[in-house]
Formats: C-alpha cells, structure tokens, sequence
C-alpha cells in the first residue's frame, strides 16, 4: 500500500498474479468492510487498485483465491499538516 502521489488516494498493489478467481476484502479493527472487490485472474492487469481515501487506522487486507488466503495487517498515517 502506498500513497497516490499528488492525490488524497490510497493504492494497493500486490507482488503475485493470481491465478484462480477471488476476493479482496479490507476491515478496520471493528471488522467492518472498509473494501471490497472480486479478483478476475483473466482481467488481471497487475496495475494498482485505487482504494480511495481511507481514514488513518489499522487495517487488514485479505486476499482469497483457491484454497489461500493472503493477509496483511497495514497500518495507514498522513503527515501532519504545516502551518
């Protein structure tokens, strides 16, 4: 996850390609969906997912193909505004 440069975006890009259909859901700590979308290996194009803004907080993203699950516990800050 990083932040879209000039953009109140956050952007979610993954290492791996899937290879079978799925989901991708992302909770807060109250395990409310603050995400979700389905996971077309055919239309895969490897590009990020533009998540949007999302509030600072701790998050875990999970992504379900097959018989795997990948999760990561991500934690999203912006910098402190300048006076």
């Amino acid at each position: 996850m990083y932040p879209k440069p000039n953009s109140t975006s956050i952007l979610l890009s993954f290492t791996q390609q899937f290879t079978k259909p799925g989901t991708l859901v992302m909770t807060d700590y109250k395990n409310r969906v603050i995400y979700q979308t389905e996971l077309d290996p055919v239309n895969n194009t490897g590009a990020p997912v533009d998540l949007g803004k999302i509030p600072a907080g701790t998050y875990l993203v999970e992504a379900k193909t097959g018989n795997y699950v990948y999760w990561k516990k991500v934690r999203i800050k912006y910098p402190a505004a300048r006076r």
